[in-house]
């Protein structure tokens, strides 16, 4: 797609045209998906990323001023998308291990453990 091409997508999206942006969105689904694969590593992951992507482009196009290709500013969008999704991943993942630590502690110190609580009552 040339720059014109672009351009000429771009302003027909701004205006309304919902098939110039499905335009832009069948021109560059592929590679944005590629991108979000390489970098997540899950095929439902890059899905929701590209959607997301085209979801902020959609939200941002009035603000796209074209002093950068529209391939390089998606790609923008993406990469922060799958940096996001991936900050969050890591969030979910400490929070599950730090209930597992609490959960271990728990068990560790036997209030809760079966035997220990049988040992207590013997020793009574």
């Amino acid at each position: 797609m040339t720059t014109r091409d672009e351009l000429a997508l771009i302003e027909r999206a701004r205006a309304g045209d919902q098939d110039a942006f499905a335009s832009i969105v069948r021109a560059y689904e592929k590679i944005l998906y590629n991108l979000a694969l390489r970098t997540l590593r899950s095929r439902e992951d890059a899905a929701d990323a590209v959607q997301e992507t085209f979801l902020r482009a959609f939200r941002a196009l009035p603000d796209f001023r074209a002093e950068s290709k529209l391939s390089v500013w998606l790609y923008r969008i993406a990469n922060n998308v799958c940096m996001d999704m991936l900050r969050a991943r890591r969030e979910a993942d400490s929070l599950t291990s730090e209930e597992g630590a609490e959960n271990d502690s728990t068990l560790a110190d036997g209030r809760f453990d079966p035997v220990a609580i049988l040992e207590r009552k013997d020793l009574r």
